[in-house]
């Protein structure tokens, strides 16, 4: 059973792994693909408006886009988590009893 356990455990965590390799790849070609198409912007818009321009235009578009996203992943106040249900106390009782009985009886094969 425990070794059972571990097997899932492990394909669970190496299909993590691989999402998590997959994400980071995509990643970098998402950043590549959209600093090409900064770098056509620029480039189009350098000649409408010139260089300047098009510098100052990138970069309150960019300003605005980071401001968005941070907007966007700022974390939420949450709503107060109601308190868990406390377990009945014959439960607590007999887990408590369970663990003085195996107490004393590992101190009694001790000896």
């Amino acid at each position: 059973m425990l070794l059972a356990m571990i097997t899932r455990f492990a394909a669970t965590l190496e299909i993590k792994r691989r999402r998590l390799v997959a994400s980071a790849v995509a990643g970098v070609f998402l950043l590549i693909a959209m600093i090409f198409a900064v770098s056509a912007g620029w480039l189009w818009l350098a000649g409408m408006v010139g260089a300047i321009g098009a510098n100052l235009i990138c970069a309150a578009i960019l300003a605005v886009t980071g401001g968005i996203i941070l907007l966007v992943g700022r974390p939420r106040r949450a709503a107060p988590i109601a308190a868990a249900p406390v377990a009945s106390t014959s439960l607590v009782g007999e887990i408590m009893a369970a663990f003085v009985a195996g107490s004393q009886l590992g101190r009694t094969m001790r000896r």
